[in-house]
Order: structure tokens, then sequence, then C-alpha cells
């Protein structure tokens, strides 16, 4: 039970998804600052990584800052949709049609 961890060999595994959203779950943002350092994490590629919490550091209320990340979490999914299989629009019209 006392081995090294990989935090970097694991973190590459999921920076091979493309489209993937990290979501750092706990206090402080050291995860995700270490994962944004990696060299194979690419924005262009969209790949999203999000804190929970706010660093101590900063001054926005704690509340504030978790709406504000799942809202981000929220758009990041909406364009993980739009590029999965179809259109926005037409995810919205079959969503309508279903319903009436």
């Amino acid at each position: 039970m006392c081995q090294t961890v990989r935090f970097s060999d694991g973190v590459e595994k999921l920076l091979q998804i493309n489209d993937s959203i990290l979501l750092e779950v706990g206090p402080g943002q050291s995860l995700s600052s270490l994962v944004k350092l990696h060299p194979n994490c690419d924005s262009a590629k969209g790949q999203f990584i999000f804190p929970t919490l706010r660093s101590q550091y900063e001054r926005q209320p704690d509340e504030s800052f978790l709406l504000d990340t799942l809202a981000r979490l929220w758009l990041a999914a909406l364009r993980r949709l739009e590029t999965v299989s179809m259109p926005l629009k037409t995810a919205r019209v079959i969503a309508a049609d279903v319903s009436v």
C-alpha cells in the first residue's frame, strides 16, 4: 500500500480523451494547477479543467465561485454536445418534438 503516486501518468491518460472535463473537488486548486502545467494539456483539444472551490487568494465569495464553476461546466457540456454528433439546434428540435 505504500507505493509512489504516479500523478503525471494518470493525468496523461486522462488528457488523451478529447473534449474531456476534469473537475477538482475539494479545497484549493493545487491539482487543477498541476494538470494545466502538464505538457499534454491543450485547451485547443477541448479539455476543460475546473476547480470547485476558490483559492485562498481570491476575494470572491465561495458561493459565487461555485456558481461560476457550475456555469462553466454547463457551457463546456453544451460545447461537447455540439461537437459529438449533431448541432445543438437539431438537438433542441428533437427535444421539442418529443415533449409535444
